[in-house]
């Protein structure tokens, strides 16, 4: 690479601009402030009926956050997440929930925030792959502090990318083929962060949403088959999002409705998250 973009993995580095018109977008205004654990439909969102719905939580399934010898140098243990996911892509149940807060520090707030308040990690699943995904993440006083980082739906890490600047920053990738590959995207910290991170203004699209002639690394990319998941893993299609909770009761929500099953992701809400 000519110039280092922060960037690590299966991944490209994107701007805003990549994502069309009809791409998911949320701004955490949707649900009232303290909401924990945000779930959005597409009706949520102001999204047509068969669109993508996300659920957020701390962590996935499997891991866990670290301590002092297990983060990088000067990381906020409450914000260092480590392990691997479980398969399939599920978020944790007992982790700390992350909720809606007001963020004076964000122009267009409310924010996102882990807990503890902007400290914690940030995670999303989605019920169907999507392509590329992007947030506004801040306020930050170091760069390369943070980074989002992809996952298929068996729990392999795609790639990320790290802020590169201090203040609020676009960050956003898409997969290196500009195929639907990414099951969930988490915000952690990856060094250290002195002030603390919220997420804000998330975008996601499936490749058919994607500006190809914004991302030159595809602009010539032809239609190619389905990503297959690394090591010979098989994903489990999804119908929606019950699937991504276990059999207890979802954590506060925004007031989900009955969804239909939908190919290609979780096979409902519930199985989002583990069972127990």
């Amino acid at each position: 690479m000519a110039q280092d973009q922060g960037q690590f993995g299966k991944v490209i580095r994107i701007e805003a601009n990549a994502f069309q018109g009809d791409a998911g977008r949320i701004t955490f205004s949707e649900n009232p402030v303290g909401t924990k654990n945000p779930v959005y439909r597409p009706h949520n969102y102001g999204a047509k009926d068969g669109g993508i719905s996300v659920i957020f939580g701390s962590y996935f399934d499997g891991q866990h956050l670290g301590n002092r010898s297990q983060c990088p140098h000067g990381a906020n243990p409450d914000g260092c997440v480590v392990g691997k996911p479980n398969t399939p892509l599920r978020l944790a149940r007992n982790a700390l929930p992350t909720f809606i807060a007001r963020d004076g520090s964000n122009p267009n707030s409310p924010s996102l925030s882990g807990s503890p308040q902007f400290n914690g990690p940030i995670t999303m699943v989605f019920d169907k792959d999507v392509a590329g995904v992007g947030l506004a993440g801040g306020f930050f006083n170091a760069s390369r502090s943070t980074a989002i980082q992809a996952f298929d739906r068996v729990g392999n890490l795609i790639g990320g990318v790290k802020n590169l600047h201090e203040g609020m920053e676009y960050l956003a990738l898409v997969t290196e083929d500009g195929q639907n590959a990414i099951a969930g995207l988490q915000f952690s910290l990856v060094g250290a962060e002195p002030a603390g991170y919220a997420i804000d203004d998330l975008t996601f699209a499936l490749a058919s949403q994607l500006n190809r002639s914004q991302i030159p690394s595809l602009a010539d990319v032809l239609a190619a088959p389905a990503v297959k998941p690394a090591n010979g893993a098989v994903a489990k299609p999804s119908g929606g999002l019950s699937d991504l909770f276990g059999a207890k009761k979802p954590m506060a929500a925004a007031k989900p409705t009955p969804s239909k099953p939908a190919a290609g992701g979780a096979g409902s809400l519930s199985d989002l998250f583990k069972t127990d």
